[in-house]
């Protein structure tokens, strides 16, 4: 579907064989902030179900599948996505012909402190056991809006983890081309472990992998403390993760 002087973003989210295709974003001259003809709610949920959920207390169900809104040269969307379904999803989107897109579009994940470029990806996989939140950001900021202005630590992945673990972070603009950046490990009783990364990243988004058996005393609930070091100063910031031998 295409407006006039506006647009509008279907994105598809597919999982274990589901298909949902009643998720969008958009903008419209006519469109109001509630609900009306432009937007659009989730069928009733069966014995699976796989859904966008855009937050909207003010209408009887609560939330919007297809969520367009009044025309305007910036806004932010945030979702949520709802499964009971197995393993990863991922989201497609492409950028219908003739729609108007005045600025950038950027997906963010918010467990993993994620960006996406939209107009440069056309997908997203994730886990919704792990990454339920998102926000989309439209505008001429909106690359910055969605690079966090601080140091962001994201939700370590797997979690539960037999080995590798992926630990997302996000460095500020702000804090420079050469930030630096520790990990260590701390177990359940606050002994420090030992280093299990080191290195000098520049501002972005970043993930870190490291070895999570390696330098742990059997299977155990673990911290992960992460020192950044940039031209803001210094913090600190720990998460946990469950390490299985």
């Amino acid at each position: 579907e295409q407006f006039v002087s506006g647009w509008k973003l279907p994105i598809g989210i597919e999982q274990a064989g589901t298909t949902n295709d009643y998720t969008a974003i958009g903008m419209h001259p006519d469109a109001s902030a509630g609900y009306d003809g432009f937007d659009n709610v989730n069928p009733p949920r069966f014995i699976n179900y796989l859904e966008a959920r855009f937050s909207h207390d003010e209408h009887l169900a609560k939330h919007f599948a297809a969520d367009i809104v009044p025309l305007g040269d910036e806004f932010e969307w945030e979702f949520t996505v709802a499964s009971n379904l197995p393993g990863n999803a991922i989201f497609t989107w492409d950028f219908p012909e003739g729609n108007e897109f005045a600025w950038d579009l950027y997906l963010y994940d918010v467990a993993l402190a994620r960006p996406v470029n939209m107009r440069t990806a056309r997908s997203y996989t994730f886990n919704p056991s792990e990454s339920s939140t998102f926000k989309v950001y439209y505008g001429k900021n909106a690359a910055r809006e969605a690079m966090p202005q601080i140091v962001v630590l994201g939700t370590a992945y797997p979690n539960p983890s037999q080995g590798a673990v992926n630990i997302p972070l996000s460095l500020p603009e702000e804090g420079g081309n050469a930030q630096q950046v520790e990990v260590v490990m701390i177990d359940a009783v606050g002994r420090t472990l030992g280093k299990v990364a080191a290195g000098t990243f520049p501002s972005g988004y970043h993930e870190l992998l490291i070895n999570g058996t390696k330098y742990v005393n059997g299977t155990g609930l673990y911290t992960y403390q992460i020192t950044v070091a940039n031209d803001k100063g210094k913090e600190v910031l720990q998460g946990k993760v469950m390490i299985k031998q």
